[in-house]
C-alpha cells in the first residue's frame, strides 16, 4: 500500500542581505526537520489541495501561488509504522512565503527560515537535500541580483 502525501517548499527569495531560504520546521515528535507536507485526505480532490490545506493547516499561510514548473516526487519505505511493508509517496510544490512567520501548528516545536548550508546540515534525507538544493536554484534564477556592497 503506497501512503500520498503533499506539501509545499516554502521560499524567501534572496535580499540585498541574505541568500535565498526555504522554511524548515522541526518536528515535535521526533526532532526531525522538514517541509510542510501531510497525508492526502479523502476530501482532497487533487495532491496541489493537498499541499495547500496542510500548508494553511501547519503554518497558517493561505493564499499561496505555486511555482508553475516545479513539482517534486519523492517515494520511500514508510518508517512510522502506518503501513506494514509500505511506501509513502510524497509531492512538493514551491511557493513564495508570506513576509509574516508562520503560525505553527501542535506538531512542530519551531521552524527556521534556512539558506543552503543550513539545509543540508538539518536535513537528514539526501532526497530532500537535493529537492532543496533544486527548489532553492530555481528561487535564486527568479531573484532580483543582489547589489554588491
Amino acid at each position: 500500500m503506497t501512503v500520498l502525501a503533499s506539501g509545499i517548499l516554502l521560499y524567501r527569495p534572496a535580499s540585498a542581505a541574505d541568500e535565498p531560504s526555504l522554511l524548515l520546521l522541526r518536528n515535535r515528535d521526533n526532532g526531525q526537520w522538514g517541509f510542510p507536507k501531510g497525508r492526502r485526505e479523502s476530501e482532497d480532490i487533487h495532491e496541489v489541495a493537498t499541499a495547500l490545506r496542510e500548508v494553511r493547516e501547519e503554518t497558517g499561510y493561505q493564499g499561496l501561488a505555486l511555482h508553475p514548473t516545479f513539482r517534486c516526487c519523492l517515494k520511500y519505505p514508510t518508517q512510522d509504522g502506518s503501513t506494514e511493508n509500505g511506501w509513502k509517496r510524497s509531492v512538493y510544490f514551491l511557493a513564495q512565503a508570506p513576509a509574516t512567520d508562520p503560525v505553527l501548528s501542535t506538531e512542530h516545536s519551531e521552524f527556521v527560515w534556512a539558506s543552503w548550508q543550513l539545509l543540508s546540515e538539518r536535513l537528514i534525507y539526501g532526497q530532500l537535500r537535493d529537492m532543496a538544493h533544486h527548489a532553492l536554484q530555481i528561487v535564486a534564477q527568479t531573484s532580483p541580483t543582489r547589489n554588491a556592497t
